[in-house]
C-alpha cells in the first residue's frame, strides 16, 4: 500500500500510556494535544478521531463491562462522551 497523500512527519513521540489517556482529558487539551502531535492546523484528523470515538462509544454493542474496561466509571459516562465529542464536531462547524 503507498499512501497517495504525504503526511509531515510527526514532531513528538507519545507513550502508548499518553495516548490512552487523551480520551479522559478535557477537549480544549485534547485538541491542542493532538494538533501539537501533528504538527498542522488541519482538523481533519481531529474531526475523525473524535467521530470513530463517539461510533465505538454509542454503538449499541459497547457494553457496561467495555466501558469500566476502558477507564470510564460506567455505561452513561461513556456514552455521555460520545454524544459530546459529537457535539464538538457540530460546534466547530458553527
Amino acid at each position: 500500500m503507498v499512501n497517495v497523500i504525504q503526511f509531515p512527519g510527526r514532531p513528538g513521540t507519545s507513550s502508548p500510556e499518553e495516548a490512552a489517556a487523551l480520551v479522559l482529558q478535557p477537549f480544549n487539551q485534547v485538541r491542542h494535544t493532538l494538533q501539537r502531535s501533528l504538527g498542522w492546523d488541519d482538523l481533519t484528523l481531529f474531526i475523525r478521531i473524535c467521530c470513530t470515538s463517539a461510533a465505538t462509544l454509542l454503538a449499541p454493542e459497547y457494553t457496561a463491562q467495555h466501558a469500566i474496561e476502558s477507564g470510564w466509571s460506567g455505561l452513561d459516562e461513556a456514552r455521555a462522551r460520545g454524544h459530546t465529542l459529537l457535539r464538538l464536531i457540530v460546534e466547530m462547524g458553527e
